[in-house]
């Protein structure tokens, strides 16, 4: 007899492996957008060749793309539907590395000016994710982070939610050489002074951060909801059988979109194979 603990989030498994299988080939195929921009205010340009063009919401992006914003516009670029990187005024950033794929779904921002900030949720199926300068990189996995690139070259990233790993390197004869490294954890922050090198320090506040904070609750609400509306059915049949109740789901599939719970170890593999059937 499994307990209700387990009950809870073999539902929750059953959910995720629906909307998982979703991102991961397993319904459907991959989604039809893999980025796409979102224009909150003001002038966002793309370039084509040699030129710039304004570009709106809805625009379809593909690796390699660069976009970036006049000085008093704001956007966003969603990744696979459930993952978010937003960019302040007078920002310009290239999509590296936009890679879907069974074993490694990765995501490479290069950013060559402005704030960023990044919301990395796990039903995006991201596995690496990374922001990186020409002389700097920070790799995160389901987490929520500030970049910012002064004028002066100095370099904050501040760390909301997570991990983070950032290292400043070099390019040697064709060879990336890494020069200074630090990870830090939720609530620090990173300096990087090419003079000086990479320091930590507790995470300094800002309009940016407090923005973003309230920004990215409102997404994982709405990213909540998609997850419920789409499973609806097989949310009723859990509470029918098992007794869940929808407080107990929600909670559950926050906790999990949040990063904060983790599917139990005594999970049944019977579960695991609803799940991936799914």
């Amino acid at each position: 007899m499994i307990s209700k603990k387990v009950l809870i989030p073999v539902i929750i498994l059953i959910i995720i492996g629906g909307v998982a299988g979703y991102f991961y080939f397993k319904i459907a195929g991959p989604p039809a957008i893999a980025a796409q921009l979102v224009v909150d205010t003001g002038v966002v340009e793309m370039k084509a060749g040699d030129t710039w063009e304004t570009v709106a919401t809805g625009q379809v992006l593909t690796q390699a793309d660069t976009i970036r914003t006049a000085p008093d516009a704001r956007a966003s670029i969603i990744f696979f539907g459930s993952s978010i990187i937003r960019l302040d005024g007078g920002t310009e950033v290239t999509i590296k590395d936009l890679i879907l794929d069974r074993a490694n779904t990765k995501v490479t921002i290069e950013q060559a000016s402005g704030r960023t900030w990044s919301k990395v949720l796990k039903l995006s199926g991201i596995e690496e994710y990374s922001v990186q300068t020409p002389t700097t990189v920070a790799s995160v996995r389901g987490t929520a982070f500030g970049f910012y690139l002064g004028d002066d070259g100095m370099i904050y990233i501040k760390l909301l939610e997570g991990s983070l790993n950032a290292y400043t390197y070099s390019m040697e004869t064709g060879q990336l050489v890494k020069i200074d490294e630090a990870d830090i954890t939720a609530g620090q922050m990173i300096t990087v002074d090419l003079d000086l090198g990479i320091s930590i320090g507790d995470l300094a506040g800002d309009d940016w951060v407090t923005e973003n904070t309230v920004k990215d609750d409102a997404f994982l609400e709405q990213q909540l909801e998609d997850i419920l509306n789409r499973m609806s059915d097989v949310i009723a049949m859990g509470k029918a059988q098992y007794g869940v109740t929808d407080q107990e789901i929600e909670d559950s599939v926050r906790c999990w979109l949040k990063g904060e719970c983790e599917i139990p170890p005594e999970m049944p593999q019977w579960v695991i194979d609803i799940a991936i059937r799914n």
